[in-house]
């Protein structure tokens, strides 16, 4: 028994004595992801780890700037712009608008670039969550025409979406949800229909399909025609705003 303490007491002795082993500085930077408090400066290795990460998290947070926003130019596509010459053939029939508002109302269709929020990318589960809260919303006691309208039609798209995952082999990835930005949607409230304008739609594809199809309309429908003049009248302002400046 003395023999065993005398050993232990030994070893204790000795590695105090040696002290415990020290992590170096770039253990300590790669371990902890911070230089040794009082270190000046960076080992190469530290360095090159800290910058991947810096870099790593520019490009995610760069990659979720670009895809939640995005302009679509609505007047690029050939069915707006036959639309377009049919107007302004009916125009040089009658007397709805002179060629030149025509042209001012055909230039700012032209240019003009909706600009379109895309919100994050969702999964199969997310969409079953989604359609049951809307559900739920849907028979709620307080719940306004307008609102049920917006939540039918909501809860269609997400049971189309869903079957749509559920049917593609390999299972499909569902797509990224896309509502127009509030300062367009104020821009265009004469051009689209209120519910285009106000809505969430289950793709981007489903909302540029109808801004075009809604655009069509208001240039070809009879029943559009004070909106068209209205849309003309508003750019004339806006011109007469930005001269005055």
């Amino acid at each position: 028994m003395q023999r065993f303490l005398k050993s232990k007491s030994m070893a204790t002795t000795a590695t105090m004595e040696m002290g415990l082993s020290r992590m170096s500085d770039e253990d300590y930077s790669l371990e902890f992801g911070t230089p040794r408090p009082g270190t000046q400066e960076l080992s190469e290795s530290t360095a090159r780890w800290i910058f991947s990460q810096v870099a790593k998290t520019s490009a995610q947070e760069t990659k979720k700037k670009i895809v939640s926003r995005t302009d679509y130019r609505m007047g690029a596509n050939k069915r707006v712009k036959d639309a377009l010459i049919s107007l302004e053939k009916s125009c040089n029939d009658s007397d709805e608008m002179t060629q030149h508002d025509f042209q001012l109302l055909k230039n700012a269709i032209e240019m003009y670039r909706v600009r379109i929020h895309v919100f994050d990318s969702v999964s199969i589960s997310d969409l079953v969550a989604m359609r049951t809260k809307a559900q739920t919303e849907l028979f709620s006691a307080n719940i306004t025409p307008l609102k049920e309208l917006d939540l039918t039609k909501w809860m269609n798209d997400l049971t189309g979406e869903i079957r749509r995952v559920n049917t593609v082999r390999p299972t499909g990835v569902p797509s990224q949800q896309a509502q127009i930005m509030h300062s367009s949607g104020l821009t265009l409230c004469s051009i689209l229909s209120p519910e285009t304008v106000r809505r969430k739609f289950i793709s981007l594809k489903n909302l540029t399909e109808t801004i075009r199809s809604d655009l069509i309309t208001f240039l070809t429908s009879e029943s559009r025609k004070d909106d068209r003049a209205a849309v003309v009248n508003q750019i004339k302002e806006a011109i007469r705003r930005k001269a005055s400046q």
